[in-house]
């Protein structure tokens, strides 16, 4: 995965992602697994780093997770966040930090 890619996803990643990636199935579970360095934020959803997610990880690891597997779902169409939520995600300053 590019680095400007990774960014855009707030290094959240999907398995099918990984996957396109070249990256073995046994290597995704073997680094999600506790102790290793990344985790499975939802189910086929990882976030390749140690440390709790942040509201905007959370935030998009929804969104990943409900959307289908080869879609961009930062391009505005298919899945989609609303309110406070949206606006954190895309960085608006002055947006809610947690969902009310």
């Amino acid at each position: 995965m590019n680095t400007r890619f990774a960014r855009r996803r707030l290094n959240t990643t999907t398995h099918h992602q990984l996957r396109q990636a070249g990256v073995p199935a046994a290597t995704i579970s073997g680094r999600s697994r506790r102790g290793g360095p990344g985790q499975r934020l939802l189910p086929g959803v990882y976030l390749p780093q140690t440390g709790p997610p942040d509201a905007r990880q959370q935030a998009l690891s929804a969104v990943l997770y409900a959307a289908p597997p080869t879609a961009d779902p930062l391009a505005g169409t298919g899945t989609a966040l609303t309110g406070g939520a949206a606006l954190a995600l895309r960085g608006i300053r002055g947006a809610p930090r947690s969902p009310r």
